[in-house]
């Protein structure tokens, strides 16, 4: 879902709490809860990553978790009696020249 950050590059968005699910069929191997994030910014090289919500029982198993990709979940008091969290994590995108983000746009593009 596109979304606009204000002139600090804020933003903020809600979404349903994800699950914990398995990646192979004898679920050996689970996944930490995470969310997925593409990021574009005029002048700066565009990231792909993931932050990963904990705390989380799977992260000593998780094959792709990495602890500097994760957050924790901070639970608030909830209107209707389902639980709530807030979350904060500080993206950094790599600033690049012109050519190189024409590049990178260019190659964006082409994979869609």
């Amino acid at each position: 879902m596109p979304l606009q950050t204000s002139n600090e590059g804020r933003f903020a968005i809600r979404t349903v709490l994800p699950a914990n699910y398995r990646v192979d069929p004898n679920g050996s191997w689970v996944r930490v809860k995470h969310l997925h994030f593409k990021l574009f910014a005029d002048g700066e090289q565009p990231l792909t990553t993931q932050i990963f919500l904990l705390p989380d029982d799977y992260t000593d198993t998780d094959l792709l978790y990495k602890p500097e990709l994760a957050t924790e979940l901070r639970k608030l008091q909830s209107q209707d009696m389902r639980p709530e969290f807030q979350a904060r994590f500080d993206f950094v995108l790599k600033r690049v020249s012109m050519t190189g983000y024409i590049l990178a746009a260019a190659s964006r593009r082409a994979s869609i």
